[in-house]
């Protein structure tokens, strides 16, 4: 029972450990392509913004 309670504990950490890992790695590639995405957009409006103040400066 004991045999057998130790190789059940040893089975279970190793099926835990790649499912932690892939699952960490899953959710920081998410939050990283989310940061990018969200810079791109930030940047774009940064530069719609300058545009837009440009045309008024121009336009006057």
């Amino acid at each position: 029972m004991n045999k057998k309670f130790k190789i059940l504990i040893i089975i279970l950490i190793l099926i835990l450990i790649p499912v932690v890992y892939f699952t960490a790695t899953t959710v920081s590639n998410q939050m990283e392509q989310d940061n990018f995405y969200e810079t791109i957009k930030n940047v774009s409006n940064a530069e719609n913004n300058s545009d837009k103040n440009n045309c008024r400066i121009y336009s006057k």
